[in-house]
């Protein structure tokens, strides 16, 4: 699971970790609040708030 808070909205923020089994590296470029980068290409990415 990655969090990215709202604190960091304005920002780059960039998460490395692996897949929950740990077979694959996952890279994550947040620019702005918005996915820019997101490595592998299956990622799925859940975006919400509360």
């Amino acid at each position: 699971m990655l969090l990215v808070s709202s604190k960091l909205a304005d920002e780059k923020v960039t998460i490395d970790t692996s897949s929950p089994e740990g077979t694959a590296r996952i890279h994550v470029v947040f620019d702005k609040g918005k996915p820019a980068t997101v490595e592998p290409a299956s990622t799925i990415l859940f975006m919400g708030g509360g």
